[in-house]
């Protein structure tokens, strides 16, 4: 155990730490709450397009840096404000860097091998230059509710798998909520149906910690699952005297 100050005079507070490191997130199924898009909803995507100039200009695996989440969100310890959102269903908190927004195989986290801080939602490799026409493949995104128990949702709707057409196409619908105060991830996914190996689950920073709700070639129907994120260990305590 440490303390913040080596003493402390009365009325005075001081951190006390454990000294033990916090550990991951832990991963419950909960019943499906796919949340209705309201008119004021940015859209970033649709029929094939891009509303918003893009960070990595590219459709099929490019995304959106520093885009407003609308209240600070923790995530592994980190206080953020804004959020990179990617066309292959992973949003990432943190430092834009383009390698994470075009990474396009998902295996499992944690893993080196997969981009830092992120969050997938059936994650696998999908094309929007593809996702024109009957269903029109798009990613919208806003906050909603009151402090401090705001939502920020992504949502992935109708977006079409890569190398993916015809009668036989695949598709995803999902969305990713941050919950205010809480830190919590929730992802919702209505359905996927890619043959891709698909990731719902998310990582820290350091590429070393993770976890995995589910991983799978298969389809994902109405499913949804709760990330809660650990303690920290840390209490903060007032001398009395």
């Amino acid at each position: 155990v440490t303390s913040s100050v080596p003493a402390v005079c009365s009325g005075a507070p001081v951190t006390i730490n454990s000294g033990l490191s916090a550990g991951n997130f832990s991963v419950a199924p909960i019943a499906i709450g796919m949340q209705p898009v309201p008119s004021s909803a940015v859209t970033l995507v649709a029929n094939g397009a891009a509303v918003v100039p893009q960070a990595t200009v590219s459709l099929d695996d490019g995304g959106w840096a520093a885009l407003p989440i609308g209240f600070t969100f923790n995530y592994f310890g980190n206080n953020h404000t804004t959020i990179n959102i990617g066309t292959n269903a992973t949003v990432h908190l943190g430092t834009y860097t383009a390698a994470s927004l075009t990474d396009f195989t998902f295996t499992t986290f944690p893993s080196l091998l997969e981009p830092a801080s992120v969050i997938g939602a059936a994650c696998h490799d999908i094309n929007f230059a593809a996702s024109a026409g009957a269903l029109n493949g798009s990613i919208k995104y806003w906050t909603q509710g009151y402090a401090p128990n705001r939502r920020f949702i992504v949502q992935y709707e109708n977006v079409r798998a890569y190398n993916s057409s015809g009668a036989t196409a695949k598709y995803t619908t999902n969305q990713i909520h941050l919950l205010e105060t809480l830190g919590i991830v929730e992802v919702h996914i209505l359905s996927s149906n890619a043959t891709y190996n698909k990731v719902v689950g998310l990582q820290d920073q350091t590429r070393t910690i993770g976890a995995v709700a589910i991983a799978t070639t298969g389809a994902i129907t109405n499913l949804a699952w709760r990330f809660s994120p650990p303690s920290n260990f840390s209490t903060i305590w007032t001398a009395n005297g």
